[in-house]
């Protein structure tokens, strides 16, 4: 079986991201190690970052576009 993070754990280590804490102080108050941190907050927002696209209209993402 792989190796998976627990639930509450995930919970946790994206909660403290989402309030901007450090990824080493998440590494010592979850005892989450900070490679994992990274891992799971990459994957997070890739997900988020789907799900905008999918639900953004493009005449809304084209205002905002670099010319």
């Amino acid at each position: 079986m792989a190796n998976v993070l627990a639930k509450d754990k995930q919970i946790a280590v994206i909660s403290a991201l989402a309030e901007d804490s450090s990824i080493r102080s998440i590494e010592r108050i979850t005892g989450v190690h900070r490679d994992t941190v990274m891992r799971l907050g990459v994957r997070v927002g890739q997900g988020c970052a789907g799900v905008l696209d999918k639900q953004t209209p493009q005449s809304i993402l084209s205002v905002f576009a670099v010319r």
